[in-house]
């Protein structure tokens, strides 16, 4: 089993219990660009974490590289249950794409 899939395993058992391989980072961005941001993610019953890093892995891939969800698979599941605005339907699997 992978490191990827033995954190899919885990998370699904006990998500507070896992260790997540993430850094924050700070970004600085016009108000209105935030604004928009919101804005989508709010549209899309997301959060705007979630919204930017799917933007950032379809940067990434739209220049030839590994895009964020294929350097960690498991990213996708730590982005559905961290967030103030998780829904339910964010918690099953396939129900969102972070793609």
């Amino acid at each position: 089993m992978t490191q990827a899939e033995e954190l899919d395993e885990a998370a699904a058992v006990a998500p507070e219990k896992v260790t997540w391989n993430v850094r924050e980072v700070r970004i600085r961005l016009p108000r209105a660009g935030i604004a928009a941001l919101k804005q989508k993610a709010d549209a899309d019953e997301t959060t705007v974490n979630a919204l930017i890093a799917r933007y950032i892995d379809q940067g990434l891939r739209a220049d030839g590289r590994p895009g964020l969800f294929e350097l960690a698979s498991w990213f996708g599941n730590y982005l559905r249950r961290k967030g103030g605005r998780d829904l339910p339907a964010h918690d099953r699997p396939g129900e969102q794409d972070f793609s």
